[in-house]
C-alpha cells in the first residue's frame, strides 16, 4: 500500500491511497481510494487540510475546506494546509525563499507542525483501515501491510525521517500493528515505473507519444518530470532491460525548481489587485474565506487553470463574491473576464521555467552520461504530477520537444494525477530502479595530517599516536554527489575512536555525519556549505580495551578503537551503522527531533 501524504499537486497539497495484494502483478489490479469525507463524489486524491472544531475530532481533508464551514457556519475555524514543510525548515527556504511566502503558512499557537502531520495522518490511516476492513474482514486482521510513503525528491533526510516519525506517531507501520511495516520512495521514481509499466501495457499511451511501432528500448534516456503545486522535481533514467523484468538506473542528479502551479495563484491574485483596485488588500473585505486557497474564487480558477490550453482561444468568465461592475478593467455584474492573453501570462513565466528546467537535464544527459553510453540517447520527456495534467503546459513542452535535436516524444500518461502512488505499488512488487544518483556529498568529521600549504599552523596539534602535527577540522568525504548507489551496495569507511575512560563505552561516544550539496565540497568541517546530517550513538560496552591498540600519554591510558562505518542509501532514506569485524555496536537513521 502507498500513500502520498501531501504532495505538491495544486494550490493546497493533496493526498492518496493506492493498494494491492502482494501477489497481484499487473497495473490493472492496483486500487486506488475514491471515498473521501466531505468529497462529495468519487475522487482519487483529497486536500491535505486540518481544521480543529472545540469538541469533536479533526476535520480533515475535502471536510476542512474553507468553504464546507461557509455554509451557515457562525465560527469559521482556521483551514491549516501545507504544515509539512515546517518539519524542516530549510524545505521552506528552499522551496518558497522568501519569508513573506513562509508566512502564509499558519500553525496553531498550542500545536507543532509534528503534531498537525501526525494528526492528519492518523486521520488518513483510520479511513484506510475503515475501508480495507470492509473489503477484507475475515483476512485483514492477519494480512501484514507494508505502507509506502512517497515523498518529493529535493526532501532533506531530515524531511524524510520527520515524514516517517509522523507517519509511525499516526499508527501506520508496527506502532499501528506490529505485523505492519513501512518505507520511503520518491516521487519521480514511482512515477517513473508507473509510466514505463503503463507504457508497455496501455497500447493507448504508446499512440500519444507517436511510439506504435518503436517503444523505448534499453539504452534509451527519459525524463520524468513531477510537476506539482510549489515545486517541479526532474529525475532522468536510462533503460536497462524491458523483458523479463523492467530495470532502470538514474542517470544524471536530478533538478527541481519552485515552479509549481501555486505560482499561478498568486498572479492571479495580483491581476486580480490590478483590476479591483487597493480594497483587493483591505483584509476586512477580502477576507481569506473570499479569496484564500480554500475559497470559492479559487476553486473556480481551479477549473480554469485545469482547462486552460484545450483550445487555441481559451475565455473564462470568474463570478467574483461581490457585485463589481467596472467595465473598463472588465468586470460586469461581479463576473470577472479572463481572456486567452491573460491566462498565457500568468502561465507563461511558470511554465517556461519548468521548460529551462527539463532543458538542463537534456544537457547533463549529453555532458555528463552520454559521453559513456555511446548507444544511448534522450528520447522521452514524462510529464506527471497535478500541474502536469495542464493542457497548456503539454503543449508548450511538447513545442520545444520537437525543436530538441533529436526531437523528444513527450508523455502525459492516463491517470497520471495518480501515478505517484501506483508507479509506489509496482516499485514494491517488483523493483524495477537498480542504481541511484546520491544528492550530495556524505562523510565525517576527521583528525588530518597537517599540510602547510592548506592549513593554518595555529589551528594544528600535536597528535599522540602518530607524533605528526594534525588538524582536527577536517571533513572526509567517503561517497561523493552524483556516485552511483543501491540498496544491495553499502558505503563503507574505516574510523578510528581515541578511548580514555571505560566509564562512557555504553553512551559516551557518538559518530558525527555530515552532507554537502556543493559539487566542490571543502576540506574544512566548518564551512558554510557544510551540515550536519545527524549523530549514531555508540555503545562499546562490549568492546575488551585489553585486545586495542594502546598508548599512556601524560600518565593516561588512549585506546585506538577501528571501525567500519556502513552507509545505505535508498530512494528516500538513509541509515548508517558501525562495526567491528562482524558486530555491529550502533546503527540509526537520520534522526528527528520535535
Amino acid at each position: 500500500m502507498t500513500l502520498e501524504p501531501a504532495n505538491t499537486d495544486l494550490p493546497w497539497y493533496f493526498s492518496g491511497v493506492a493498494y494491492c495484494l502482494s501477489n497481484n502483478v499487473s497495473l490493472a489490479q492496483i486500487e486506488t481510494i475514491t471515498t473521501w469525507p466531505g468529497s462529495g463524489g468519487t475522487v482519487e486524491k483529497t486536500p491535505t487540510e486540518l481544521a480543529y472544531v472545540p469538541g469533536q475530532e479533526p476535520k480533515w481533508g475535502a471536510g476542512a475546506s474553507g468553504s464546507h464551514y461557509s455554509k451557515g457556519a457562525n465560527s469559521y475555524p482556521e483551514v491549516y494546509g501545507r504544515f509539512k514543510l515546517f518539519l524542516d525548515p530549510s524545505i521552506i527556504r528552499d522551496v518558497y525563499g522568501e519569508s513573506d511566502d513562509a508566512a502564509r503558512i499558519p500553525l496553531p499557537v498550542s500545536k507543532t507542525a509534528m503534531q498537525l502531520c501526525s494528526d492528519y495522518l492518523k486521520q488518513v490511516y483510520e479511513h484506510t483501515m475503515g475501508i480495507l476492513k470492509r473489503q477484507m474482514p475475515d483476512t485483514l486482521a492477519s494480512t501484514p501491510i507494508e505502507f509506502i510513503f512517497t515523498v518529493p525528491a529535493i526532501w532533506s533526510h531530515k524531511a524524510q525521517e520527520a515524514t516517517r516519525t509522523a507517519a509511525s506517531r499516526a499508527g501506520f507501520g508496527s506502532n499501528g500493528r506490529p505485523i505492519d511495516s513501512m518505507s520511503m520512495i520518491s516521487e519521480p521514481e514511482a512515477a517513473a515505473i508507473y509510466t514505463l509499466t503503463s507504457l508497455y501495457e496501455d497500447k493507448k499511451v504508446r499512440e500519444q507519444a507517436d511510439l506504435k511501432s518503436t517503444e523505448m528500448q534499453p539504452g534509451e534516456h527519459f525524463i520524468i518530470c513531477d510537476a506539482g503545486g510549489g515545486t517541479v522535481d526532474l529525475i532522468t533514467y536510462q533503460i536497462q532491460e524491458v523483458f523479463p523484468d523492467l530495470k532502470i538506473r538514474e542517470s544524471v542528479v536530478g533538478g527541481g525548481g519552485k515552479c509549481g502551479s501555486t505560482y499561478i495563484d498568486d498572479a492571479f491574485h495580483t491581476l486580480l489587485r490590478k483590476r479591483i483596485g487597493p480594497s483587493f488588500d483591505d483584509a476586512t473585505i477580502w477576507t481569506a474565506r473570499k479569496k484564500g486557497k480554500s475559497s470559492q474564487l479559487m476553486q473556480k480558477f481551479e477549473i480554469c487553470k485545469r482547462n486552460f490550453g484545450e483550445t487555441g482561444d481559451d475565455t473564462f468568465y470568474l463570478e467574483l463574491p461581490f457585485p463589481i461592475n467596472d467595465e473598463e478593467n472588465r468586470i460586469t455584474d461581479g463576473e470577472l473576464h479572463i481572456s486567452h492573453d491573460d491566462m498565457k501570462s500568468m502561465f507563461d513565466p511558470v511554465v517556461n521555467s519548468i521548460i529551462k528546467l527539463v532543458e538542463s537535464q537534456a544537457q547533463k544527459v549529453k555532458t555528463e552520461d552520454g559521453v559513456n553510453q555511446v548507444d544511448g540517447k534522450l528520447t522521452t520527456v514524462i510529464l506527471v504530477g497535478g500541474f502536469g495534467c495542464s493542457p497548456y503546459l503539454y503543449r508548450k513542452l511538447e513545442d520545444w520537444a520537437m525543436k530538441h535535436d533529436p526531437p523528444l516524444a513527450v508523455i502525459n500518461p492516463p491517470k497520471s494525477w495518480s501515478a505517484i502512488v501506483r508507479g509506489a505499488v509496482l516499485q514494491a512488487l517488483h523493483p524495477a530502479v537498480r542504481t541511484r544518483k546520491l544528492r550530495c556529498h556524505y562523510g565525517f568529521k576527521l583528525t588530518t595530517e597537517f599540510d602547510p600549504e592548506y592549513h593554518d599552523k595555529k589551528n594544528a596539534r600535536l597528535c599522540h599516536w602518530s607524533g605528526n602535527w594534525v588538524i582536527d577540522d577536517n571533513v572526509k568525504w567517503t561517497a561523493n554527489l552524483a556516485d552511483d548507489c543501491s540498496e544491495e551496495k553499502d558505503f563503507s569507511f574505516n574510523v578510528f575512536f581515541d578511548i580514555t575512560c571505560k566509564s562512557n563505552l555504553r553512551s559516551g561516544y557518538e559518530l558525527r555525519l555530515l552532507g554537502c550539496r556543493h559539487h566542490d565540497a571543502p576540506r574544512e568541517a566548518s564551512s558554510e556549505k557544510v551540515f550536519g546530517l545527524g549523530r549514531v550513538p555508540l555503545d562499546f560496552s562490549d568492546v575488551v580495551l585489553k585486545n586495542l591498540p594502546k598508548k599512556k600519554v601524560d600518565g593516561k591510558l588512549h585506546y585506538q578503537n577501528n571501525c567500519v562505518v556502513k552507509m545505505k542509501v535508498g530512494s528516500a532514506d538513509a541509515s548508517f551503522s558501525v562495526w567491528i569485524g562482524n558486530k555491529c555496536y550502533g546503527s540509526s537513521r537520520i534522526a528527528y527531533n520535535d
